[in-house]
């Protein structure tokens, strides 16, 4: 054999044995990075990176980066909700939902953007909670809302429901912004 076909040979192995990886880790790490970047899950090894902090504009363009941000605002924005009983004259609403028990009959509120009785609304999971009599409402302060009548079944499953509200093409979801317990 020639020199030159022998250390072809040698160099096509060294390739073969550094492509390989070997070894492995019994780490007990979970890292992960964003998609594309190595850190899948598993025990795999994979790098964190550090986010990369982007400011952008309605409407605006920004380099370097594969996003689009609509101009506007939102149609529908959900942003507090809350229970009150059927025949109360005061009620709140907050960032974090609230609760309703099963078998109860109650009051919702959910204040945000472009609320109105014209939104269908609906609530995740089984379907053990009734939604009836919708009804455009204001805040103390101004914010637009809906309001409507929940009646939850006495064997209703526990746990967070999203609500959903829908107007058109606009959705806006209060996710496990009512949970349902005993």
């Amino acid at each position: 054999m020639s020199k030159s076909f022998m250390l072809f040979i040698a160099s096509a192995a060294l390739a073969t044995l550094s492509a390989c990886g070997g070894g492995g880790s019994s780490s007990s790490a979970n890292p992960v990075g964003p998609p594309g970047t190595g850190g899948g899950g598993g025990n795999t090894g994979g790098t964190i990176i550090t986010p990369t902090v982007v400011t952008v504009a309605a409407g605006g363009t920004v380099s370097g980066v594969d996003i689009i941000v609509p101009s506007g605002s939102p149609g529908l924005n959900a942003v507090v909700l809350g229970t009150a009983a059927p025949n109360s004259t005061t009620a709140s609403a907050s960032s974090t939902g609230d609760v309703i028990h099963r078998g109860a009959t109650r009051r919702v509120l959910i204040f945000g953007t472009g609320l109105s009785s014209k939104v269908e609304i609906t609530i995740s999971g089984p379907r053990d909670i009734a939604v009836t009599n919708p009804q455009t409402i204001s805040s103390d302060t101004g914010k637009p809302g809906v309001e409507f009548t929940a009646v939850v079944d006495p064997n209703a499953a526990l746990g967070a429901r999203t609500v959903r509200l829908r107007f058109g093409n606009d959705v806006a979801t209060f996710t496990g912004g009512l949970e349902v317990i005993p």
